[in-house]
């Protein structure tokens, strides 16, 4: 947190230039915040990816709950329920994390929910993109 009371965080820890080709194919990352295109080799890693492990990771701040659905190997029909289930789940637990604020802190808790839920798209053409994100 900064001294504006901004809070930043980073992680470059398997940071990759995505312009350079060689490292379209790389899939790395925090098993819990990867996303669902992690397992499928098909399906380069791209910007898109970062915002999934953004949402993953906001939604544990704001709620303490960890999506645990990764499983090494490729990308199955089970491991897409398991995507599908975890983010019915952690939507429950947003929802319910939003109706214990008050109704002026409320609005706030509603847009970062709504900010996360956007994040947290299995569908990588259909995920927030950072400039929606940002303009949001």
């Amino acid at each position: 947190i900064n001294s504006d009371g901004r809070v930043k965080i980073l992680d470059l820890g398997l940071a990759k230039r995505l312009d350079d080709p060689k490292h379209r194919n790389f899939k790395a990352g925090t098993p819990d915040y990867a996303p669902p295109e992690l397992h499928d080799r098909g399906v380069p890693m791209n910007e898109s990816s970062d915002v999934w492990s953004l949402g993953a990771t906001l939604l544990y701040a704001f709620t303490g709950h960890v999506m645990e659905i990764y499983k090494p190997g490729r990308l199955t029909l089970s491991m897409l329920y398991a995507y599908r289930g975890e983010l019915v789940k952690a939507i429950q637990i947003l929802d319910a994390k939003v109706a214990e604020f008050s109704e002026s802190e409320g609005i706030m808790a509603q847009e970062l929910s709504s900010f996360i839920k956007n994040c947290l798209v299995i569908d990588q053409g259909k995920r927030a993109t950072i400039e929606s994100l940002l303009n949001s």
